[in-house]
């Protein structure tokens, strides 16, 4: 039996994670190769998917950005993919939504987070994301 050949998205992806376990390839490169939101958003449709763009720049975080996050997501088909350049933008959005949702504190979520393999090495997005959870978690 024939494996299809995978999505010029699925190649990305895997190259992706690829580079995120091995950092000295990533060191290599002088720039990461970005595919624009439209070709990732025609190559995930084809694939059947939904497709939502929702840029968050790491300078201008707030409650607001996070929020708009949250609404979007969870008006989603699951299972959901959720990808940025290194991934502490996607991580960091991802693990504060899980947190508010499950009720866990800031704490909890960093803790989780880094079981998981997230290093949240940036102090200010780290005190962000424990304090966006301490404020949304139901408590």
């Amino acid at each position: 039996m024939r494996t299809p050949t995978p999505s010029p998205l699925a190649i990305r992806l895997r190259r992706v994670l690829y580079e995120r376990r091995c950092p000295e390839r990533r060191s290599r490169r002088t720039s990461p190769a970005r595919t624009p939101p439209e070709e990732e958003r025609e190559h995930a449709e084809a694939a059947g998917l939904t497709y939502l763009h929702h840029p968050v720049d790491g300078e201008k975080l707030s409650e607001e950005v996070v929020d708009s996050f949250r609404d979007k997501v969870a008006d989603l088909p699951g299972p959901v993919l959720v990808h940025c350049a290194s991934g502490k933008r996607s991580g960091a959005m991802v693990m504060m939504h899980l947190g508010a949702e499950q009720g866990m504190s800031g704490d909890e979520v960093i803790e989780k987070a880094a079981s998981m393999g997230f290093e949240c090495d940036t102090p200010g997005l780290e005190r962000f994301v424990r304090g966006y959870v301490d404020r949304h978690n139901g408590r």
